[in-house]
């Protein structure tokens, strides 16, 4: 038995590993590369740069590891499969309880390794991004404006500039949209303005000259336009004294904060939807470990691209009701606890089908 163990651990370990790297690089660079002109012309380091990339990378281990759980265990028994190794195991009498095993081990494994990037690692590696941002944008300010792009340097403003000047810290032509009220929003035009910083750039306003302010409402019906002659906006980058979002709350905050019956009904619903998703995503990345076992080894026939394509729909149809469900919750629409959970029930109840039938199949091959 000690034996069966060993070979499968070392069957999806290799495909266990390859999907979590790859996989985490890809996603590092769709979210990395948009960010490059900005993090480049702040001047930052080598150092400061691989800071970056490992405070990005527990949000998307949340994702990357229950699929490296499924395609390891998947890949590790599509071989077995398609080399017959499955059938003299259960033609010498393994039970197909033997060859589960080991795969609950790999399965609580990758639960525990969720729930820890879930529960203590992303919250904090969220809070030091923010502020790891917040300290770069301000440095990219000092610096001045790069003119001909929109940068959206801080959460809810989009800045414009058509012309600067050569210290970068007066321009022509500037377009702005601030968003960080959710009662209005505010674009505004004007023809000149000038970027004022202070120590360490960490108070930065842009003073505006000859232009429009169009306050509009949230439904975008209605709007109010102002001319000024000189209108000063306050970007205020003061990164140690913002407030945390819930991706930055630990699993005890959120539920008091869901519970609390002086928050607002909106805001408890995403706390407790938030709290709901940390659990629930480890016991999903249990279940996606299980239901590999029986879509790896019913497809040996189909090759390792009919594997592999069998995965990737499996990931993908619990991926996307799982978002679905979440936002439902967050609506409203039905209890955070039901939205969250939903999707491993179903989840679960098709593995829990699967394996029967991979029970069947293998007892099947013993008479």
């Amino acid at each position: 038995m000690r034996l069966i163990t060993t070979t499968i651990f070392k069957e999806a370990l290799a495909p266990m590993t390859i999907s979590l790297v790859s996989v985490s690089l890809l996603l590092l660079l769709g979210r990395v590369l948009p960010l490059l002109p900005p993090l480049l012309r702040s001047g930052i380091t080598l150092w400061e740069f691989v800071w970056f990339l490992l405070l990005l990378l527990p949000d998307f281990l949340m994702l990357t590891i229950p699929l490296a759980a499924l395609f390891g265990v998947l890949l590790g028994f599509l071989r077995l499969s398609r080399d017959n190794e499955l059938l003299g195991l259960f033609s010498c009498g393994i039970p197909p309880l033997s060859l589960i095993r080991p795969v609950i081990l790999i399965g609580l494994a990758a639960s525990a390794a969720t729930l820890l990037v879930a529960a203590a690692i992303t919250p904090s590696s969220k809070t030091h991004y923010r502020l790891f941002l917040q300290d770069v944008s301000a440095r990219a300010f000092t610096q001045g404006i790069v003119p001909g792009s929109f940068l959206p340097f801080t959460k809810g403003i989009t800045l414009y500039v058509q012309e600067t000047s050569p210290d970068k810290h007066n321009f022509k032509g500037v377009f702005i949209k601030d968003d960080r009220k959710k009662e209005t929003a505010n674009l505004i035009f004007a023809q000149t303005g000038q970027l004022y910083t202070g120590t360490k750039g960490h108070k930065i306003a842009l003073k505006l000259n000859d232009g429009l302010l169009n306050r509009i409402n949230p439904e975008y019906t209605t709007t109010d336009t102002f001319e000024f002659q000189t209108y000063t906006v306050q970007l205020g980058i003061e990164g140690r004294k913002s407030r945390r979002g819930r991706g930055e709350m630990g699993l005890l905050d959120l539920k008091r904060r869901g519970r609390n019956p002086n928050t607002p009904l909106k805001k408890r619903l995403r706390y407790m939807a938030e709290f709901h998703k940390r659990l629930a995503l480890p016991v999903g990345a249990f279940m996606l470990a299980m239901i590999g076992i029986p879509i790896g080894a019913l497809s040996g026939t189909m090759g390792t691209s009919g594997g592999i394509a069998s995965g990737i729909a499996t990931f993908l149809g619990y991926y996307l009701l799982s978002a679905f469900a979440f936002n439902m919750a967050e609506a409203g629409s039905i209890p955070p606890w039901l939205g969250v959970w939903m999707p491993n029930v179903i989840l679960g109840s098709a593995a829990f089908i699967l394996l029967q039938k991979f029970f069947r199949h293998g007892i099947s091959q013993q008479d």
